[in-house]
């Protein structure tokens, strides 16, 4: 068992101090750390699910064997396309049930997976004695810089996702003390690692084709993704105003507290005025690049006579 500095829980989302227990779970995990993932199963109302008929009496240990159940966890790079598993690897990781009446699994990442910084989409899956999946649960996990991976290659190179962090204090939300009015962080961790993932796949599927994809692993246009990233937490925070908005009056004072989709939806049409001109003119200079060059001849080296 990993030492308790070692276990990483997903942080659960609030609105207005009230937990959303149903919102992808995400798990924070610096590059190149000895982590173990702690998760744990709800239904759809986000109420824990009890584990022990499947895995038997509750011991806080690898218990699986014994009652014949077993947990699976499968990790893959979040927007990672295509059959190689040298482009696009799967990685399916040793799990065990650590409270099961409580609906708690744990798993130790290979260190492989946590050497280089990206968005992942995890998976787990509870599996019965008869090799049934019985259920599966979604979350998504950022593997964050740091300088101590492995490989110090994955380091140097200076590829991979932005981190959480970063992105906060792009948009002043490090800390509740940051947000006078609201008190509290604006931004969860999972909609901040959604944002990462959707300018590469935008970026994928923009024409004109270039024969290979782009991930959070190797994505190397760091500025344009950040501003891409940041369009589409404002478009989010905009739709959510928008909904949400009422105004009205109470002991004669007008309230319009929530009246600001206007501003977020207007950075964020700005920001994304950006990223897709960059995409348009990054994409033409990449395919350019494919059909420009120069063809040798066998007669170049020779010289009159």
């Amino acid at each position: 068992m990993a030492s308790e500095l070692g276990i990483i829980t997903a942080g659960i989302p609030e609105v207005d101090e009230c937990p959303v227990l149903t919102r992808l779970k995400a798990f924070l995990v610096d590059q190149g750390t000895h982590a173990t993932l702690e998760h744990t199963f709800r239904d759809r109302k986000g109420n824990p699910i009890d584990l022990s008929p499947i895995f038997g009496p509750e011991n806080n240990s690898v218990s699986t064997a014994e009652a014949g159940g077993k947990v699976r966890l499968r990790i893959k790079e979040a927007v990672g396309r295509g059959l190689s598993p040298e482009q696009n690897p799967l990685w399916e990781n040793p799990a065990w049930d650590y409270a099961p009446s409580m609906g708690v699994v744990r798993a130790t990442l290979d260190p492989k997976i946590v050497d280089r910084r990206g968005v992942y989409q995890l998976c787990w899956a509870i599996e019965d004695a008869n090799k049934k999946i019985l259920c599966v649960d979604n979350a998504i996990m950022s593997v964050e810089a740091s300088l101590f991976a492995m490989d110090i290659n994955n380091v140097m190179d200076g590829m991979g996702s932005l981190t959480v962090q970063e992105l906060r204090m792009t948009m002043m939300d490090s800390s509740p003390s940051e947000n006078l009015r609201l008190d509290d962080i604006e931004f969860g961790a999972e909609q901040i690692l959604l944002a990462l993932t959707r300018p590469i796949d935008y970026f994928n599927e923009r024409p004109p084709p270039l024969g290979y994809k782009f991930s959070t692993r190797n994505f190397p246009f760091r500025e344009a993704w950040r501003k891409a990233a940041l369009a589409h937490l404002y478009e989010f925070a905009a739709t959510n105003y928008r909904r949400n908005h009422l105004s009205y009056q109470a002991g004669g004072t007008a309230i319009d507290d929530l009246n600001r989709f206007n501003e977020y939806g207007q950075a964020s049409k700005e920001l994304m005025a950006e990223w897709t001109e960059f995409v348009n003119l990054k994409k033409l200079e990449l395919n350019m690049m494919q059909v420009s060059g120069h063809v040798g001849s066998p007669y170049g080296g020779m010289r009159g006579f």
